[in-house]
């Protein structure tokens, strides 16, 4: 059991450098006046954008504590790994152009 919990924290540290690692991923969506989004960035979303960017993570375990993208800007998000571990990534929100 010791042995699979290192296994996993070794994973998550892994994982959590690789995030950080990013910086920050940008996601464009397109928007109204006054950068309203039309609809709004889900984690699922983040999810799909770690992925092209060659990291895996699920995506019930972004968190964007409470708050819903539905904005252009620039959010602090966490993702959750082992324990009570965390990686924080920059999520970007730009506008799509046309």
């Amino acid at each position: 059991i010791e042995k699979r919990k290192e296994e996993k924290r070794q994973a998550a540290l892994s994982l959590k450098e690789k995030i950080e690692a990013l910086e920050s991923i940008e996601i464009k969506m397109p928007a109204g006046e006054g950068d309203k989004l039309f609809g709004s960035v889900t984690n699922a979303m983040i999810a799909d954008t770690l992925l092209s960017a060659g990291v895996e993570v699920e995506r019930k375990k972004i968190e964007l504590m409470g708050q819903v993208i539905k904005l252009i800007g620039t959010y602090n998000i966490k993702v959750k790994l082992y324990n009570n571990e965390a990686a924080s990534l920059k999520v970007v929100v730009s506008r799509e152009e046309k």
